[in-house]
């Protein structure tokens, strides 16, 4: 069975404090709000404290925006901590046509700011959302105040995509949350049981037929043709969105992540005179989830040395 909403809040609660996070249990609140967007109704969490510096959070692809909880229920206190489905996640809707570029979500990104007065806002982005922030920075480089990219880049090692390639291709439905619960650990152990069931009530849905599935459209990443699902390895037109961005930027990577190489990451700051490089150790590609505490102490400096960009 799925969580409730009260036993939501008591899980996040207890991971918040077991990663060693100050957080009341009040401060577990945010509100699911719904906006029509470039013709798709677009679902975000509002965590509050509106007025405070704009933070939006990009999750990466086959997450939600509920992978962000512990990092939003930490920043709260001092930004305005907003967390997007992306298109064809989550409870946002699906493309009818498959359009899920980098592009057409950054897209979403824009409409959304609009729609919510930001004039100018920090972004962060995890794997597909890192990829969508460039876009985003490239586009519109003077409305970003600080860019945090995690880890991903134009350049992504064979062994580690090809390791998200084959959890991808798993079976689409299973018998219960438990079995991909199981295929998640074995996924990514560093994950913890009752941390998992919480993130996976925000990502799957129960078909007719008794079975669970995914919430996100299984068409995204699919460039093989034939229904064969592909995860690149390069993007070489991101090198030239790399060499576009001009806000202060911090490129994450997870110490043990077998997904962005070094060097790539040391490109990358290279080619953006406002950035620095940092790794988070005991993390894997999932930096924020693996570990929240290492990727907060050196996100949240970030965020305040550029607090007047």
């Amino acid at each position: 069975m799925l969580l409730t909403l009260t036993e939501q809040k008591e899980t996040l609660h207890a991971a918040a404090l077991s990663a060693g996070l100050d957080v009341a249990k009040e401060e577990i609140n945010w509100q699911d709000e719904f906006v029509q967007l470039n013709d798709l109704k677009l679902h975000y969490l509002d965590w509050g404290t509106q007025g405070k510096r704009p933070l939006l959070l990009l999750h990466g692809g086959m997450q939600t925006a509920h992978s962000w909880d512990l990092v939003a229920v930490a920043l709260k206190r001092d930004y305005h901590v907003v967390a997007l489905d992306l298109r064809g996640h989550g409870d946002s809707e699906w493309s009818s046509d498959g359009s899920y570029s980098h592009l057409a979500s950054s897209r979403d990104v824009f409409a959304l700011v609009q729609h919510l007065g930001w004039d100018k806002f920090a972004l962060m982005g995890l794997s597909l959302g890192g990829l969508i922030s460039l876009s985003v920075a490239a586009h519109e480089p003077e409305r970003l105040s600080a860019l945090v990219i995690i880890d991903v880049g134009p350049e992504l090692n064979k062994a580690g995509v090809g390791r998200i390639l084959k959890f991808t291709q798993g079976p689409a439905e299973l018998d219960s949350i438990d079995d991909f619960i199981k295929r998640a650990i074995e996924y990514n152990p560093r994950r913890r049981p009752e941390q998992l069931r919480y993130s996976l009530t925000h990502n799957l849905k129960q078909l007719p037929n008794g079975k669970w599935t995914w919430k996100y459209d299984r068409r995204i990443g699919n460039r093989g043709g034939q229904g064969k699902q592909l995860v690149p390895t390069r993007f070489d037109d991101m090198w030239e969105k790399v060499s576009r961005v001009r806000c202060p930027t911090l490129i994450v990577r997870g110490g043990n992540s077998d997904v962005l190489p070094e060097e790539v990451a040391q490109k990358m700051v290279d080619r953006i005179p406002t950035s620095r490089f940092v790794t988070v150790p005991d993390a894997g590609h999932t930096v924020p989830q693996d570990n929240v505490t290492g990727f907060l102490a050196v996100a949240r400096p970030f965020l305040e040395e550029t607090q007047s960009s």
